[in-house]
């Protein structure tokens, strides 16, 4: 059960309607049944394991205090849904409060956990350190998603925390020999050529994910061993 100390410590992203003229109601900002209502796509019988997904983030703005399988049973999951990789991005979520490790317990659910390059001001070596061991947990089965990120926001002070976060990080991922994804982001060469730099010889697992404009995903296929890109 997640407590609502943890809870709490995030933003809750909520929003107020403003048909109650009395007393304003805050309501999730993602009110899941409205998205996902059963029977609004075919159903299927063939299980299937979502692979990113952010259960600390719907636990937060939902206000959940309870486990991850009563809030499945309470929302209209597809029959078949057998589980999740939930990505555990905020510090706070692996570091302080180690809320990643109460939702691991739960069956059916693995972890990925990462420090991601649209929040830079976060790493430092104490960071660096929560990251490694929490990254360590049995179920964590990858390492990120880890990488470059140009777009909204960013400034160019940031490059260099950035770069030194990306490559920090996938040589923990490459010595606990962790999968691990890539967030590019208006940054795609310059991860590539990161990656290539780190490259071992051995077989190595790189999932990309490629976010607007896209990667040179021949360069990656013809470099990387093993390399998927969604």
């Amino acid at each position: 059960m997640i407590s609502k100390a943890v809870v709490s410590t995030q933003s809750t992203g909520t929003r107020s309607r403003k048909d109650s003229p009395v007393q304003k109601k805050v309501v999730p900002i993602f009110p899941f049944k409205t998205y996902c209502k059963r029977g609004q796509f075919p159903e299927s019988k063939v299980p299937f394991i979502d692979s990113h997904c952010h259960i600390d983030y719907l636990f937060v703005r939902e206000q959940n205090f309870g486990s991850f399988s009563s809030y499945v049973a309470n929302k209209d999951f597809p029959k078949n849904f057998s589980g999740c990789i939930a990505n555990f991005c905020d510090p706070p979520a692996w570091s302080k409060y180690k809320m990643y490790d109460e939702i691991l317990e739960e069956d059916g659910v693995w972890g990925r956990l990462v420090c991601t390059p649209i929040t830079p001001k976060h790493w430092s070596p104490q960071v660096e350190k929560n990251l490694i061991e929490a990254c360590k947990h049995p179920k964590c089965v990858a390492w990120g998603e880890m990488g470059l990120d140009y777009g909204k926001g960013f400034t160019v002070d940031q490059v260099e925390t950035q770069k030194d976060a990306f490559i920090a990080q996938i040589e923990h991922a490459l010595k606990l020999n962790l999968p691990f994804v890539i967030h590019g982001r208006a940054a795609e060469m310059d991860a590539f050529e990161i990656m290539k730099a780190k490259r071992r010889k051995t077989t190595e697992y790189i999932f990309i994910v490629t976010v607007d404009r896209g990667i040179q995903l021949e360069k990656c296929w013809s470099t990387f061993l093993t390399c998927i890109s969604v």
